[in-house]
């Protein structure tokens, strides 16, 4: 399971300077005549070894000429495809049949069968809507899926302080960057999926305001009045229709979390600390979108100081003359099945409304709702079962969860003293699962902790590794990664001088991590399991000149600690 439910490909690249290409197609047989390709052979070891779903097989080179065999290169394809699955092996429109680097911005003759070989296509970004119709109509008669057909769609073609020729994506003028959305939205038309080149741009192109150019493009939200990028004019980012064309809208949404499990504790991607921004991506935990209309909307959602969800109503939106009003916003997207079996625990706090606003979580799907209490409470956690004893509304074994939307209802208008915008709920985790689903008087340990040089880099940097221990899953749909188990991540922390997020079984140190530590040999690095609810499932520590003065394994300075329940 990845935490945020999201597919992990990793990127096969072979560039023009590189060489060896041509061993790609070499391929052996046992000796009962099955055949099979050793570098498709190494890739998929990685894959299922690391955890990662596939591969983008990108090959911007040809093969020699007495190499080239396109039956080999179907061949290194098809094992992929068949041993990570439909999907999850995805042919670049690059190379082509003809062993040649002709971009077809579309599904071809040139590149059709390689395309079927993988199971997806990814085309270049230089397409037109009646290339997009052709391509579609030709990988219908080849078997591959139309969400297996994807259309690349350049972010920086918006651009205009590129040396060399301008770069181009649809539409003409004005695609890419803020344009992006308009590009999203014509491939829905025609039930193809979108490949977006370069998301970074926002934080990549502009030297201020990233953040908010970055809702822009996703979100629809205005674009700052004032921005700072090389484009001359820098008005070329101020398109016509960019509010009407968010990505987001034509974005389809995948239901958050798995069938039987949800959690969330709101991380964001980016923090500010010490009178700055902090970026730390690996934290991210799964978050309620910004939908296209949100600054038009008085509930908003907003990061608290400490990572929580901070559920605030813009006053000046509510007219003091309205008697009753509703208000409400989606969380989250949800599809667990069986709710009678379910339940809540939402872990929040609240400063005291007023008697006449009622703020709820309303559960889709069960016909249950949560009623918040109107006085201030510290942080705490409620449990609430998804169904009522002798309800008709779950008496069907098939009741699904559809999703959690917050409520806000007014039984007559704010007055003028109200602070805007006002907090009126502070969410800082929510847990969905099977009652009584975690067990964690399970027996978790890390043992085996080892450091080595990083071999065949001609660097200095240090691996710490470590294996894990674990009570095996019972068969119930407990979350469990086929790396790391029941861990969900882990954080491996020293005294204050680096703190590092890990979703696999070791870290590496940089040498200029080494010599801080080596200035403080007596500095202890620990490393905390925790699991995919936030539980800290157990925790090990060692001396760092213990570390180095055993040339294998670690001398541990303490035992497993027990979480509290």
């Amino acid at each position: 399971m990845h935490r945020n439910g999201i597919k992990s490909l990793g990127t096969f690249l072979v560039e023009p300077q590189f060489a060896g290409i041509e061993r790609i197609l070499e391929r052996s047989e046992d000796g009962r005549g099955n055949a099979s390709y050793p570098v498709a052979d190494q890739l998929i070891k990685m894959a299922k070894t690391c955890g990662f779903d596939g591969y983008l097989i990108n090959l911007e080179k040809t093969f020699p000429i007495f190499k080239w065999n396109l039956l080999h290169l179907i061949g290194f394809l098809t094992q992929l495809r068949l041993a990570l699955g439909e999907g999850n092996v995805i042919w670049y429109d690059a190379l082509g049949i003809e062993n040649s680097i002709n971009y077809q911005n579309g599904v071809t003759d040139l590149n059709v069968s390689l395309a079927q070989a993988a199971g997806a296509i990814i085309t270049n970004y230089k397409w037109t809507p009646e290339l997009v119709q052709s391509s579609q109509e030709l990988a219908l008669s080849y078997g591959l899926k139309p969400c297996n057909v994807i259309f690349g769609v350049d972010i920086w073609a918006q651009n205009t302080s590129f040396d060399g020729p301008r770069r181009k994506t649809w539409p003409y003028p004005g695609g890419g960057g803020t344009g992006t959305g308009r590009a999203v939205a014509k491939l829905a038309e025609y039930g193809v999926s979108s490949g977006l080149f370069a998301p970074a741009w926002s934080y990549e192109h502009f030297s201020s305001k990233q953040e908010a150019i970055e809702k822009t493009m996703w979100n629809g939200e205005p674009l700052p009045e004032v921005i700072t990028c090389a484009c001359q004019p820098s008005e070329v980012h101020d398109v016509s229709f960019y509010r009407n064309f968010p990505v987001l809208r034509s974005a389809l949404e995948a239901p958050a979390g798995s069938k039987s499990f949800f959690y969330t504790d709101f991380s964001p991607a980016f923090r500010h600390h010490d009178g700055g921004n902090t970026a730390r991506l690996g934290s991210q935990s799964v978050l309620p979108h910004r939908f296209a209309s949100e600054h038009q909307d008085p509930l908003a959602f907003e990061t608290g100081s400490g990572g929580s969800l901070q559920v605030q109503l813009d006053t000046d939106l509510i007219k003091s003359s309205v008697v009753r009003s509703v208000h409400e916003r989606k969380l989250f997207s949800l599809h667990m099945h069986d709710a009678r079996t379910l339940e809540a625990r939402i872990c929040f706090s609240k400063q005291e409304t007023p008697s006449h606003m009622q703020v709820k979580i309303v559960m889709n799907g069960t016909g249950m709702s949560w009623k918040v209490p109107q006085q201030s409470i510290e942080r705490t956690t409620i449990i609430l079962p998804l169904f009522e004893p002798g309800s008709r509304a779950l008496a069907s074994e098939g009741l699904v969860l559809t999703g959690l939307t917050v409520v806000v209802e007014m039984s007559r208008g704010l007055g003028g003293s109200t602070a805007n915008p006002t907090t009126v709920l502070e969410l800082h985790t929510i847990y969905i699962s099977s009652r009584g689903e975690l067990d964690h008087d399970k027996h978790y340990d890390i043992r085996d902790l080892k450091h080595e040089p990083l071999q065949g880099s001609g660097r200095t940097d240090l691996i710490l590794s470590w294996s894990l221990i674990f009570s095996p899953t019972d068969g119930r749909a407990v979350p469990c990664s086929t790396v790391t188990g029941p861990f969900e991540h882990f954080d491996v922390i020293s005294d204050g001088l680096f703190s590092l997020r890990l979703n696999a079984c070791q870290a590496r140190l940089s040498q200029e991590l080494q010599d801080k530590l080596d200035e403080r040999p007596n500095a202890v690095i620990a490393i905390n399991g925790y699991g995919f609810d936030g539980t800290l499932l157990c925790q090990r520590q060692a001396v760092w000149r213990d570390m180095m003065e055993h040339a294998g394994d670690w001398h541990m300075v303490d035992s497993p600690v027990k979480p509290p329940k």
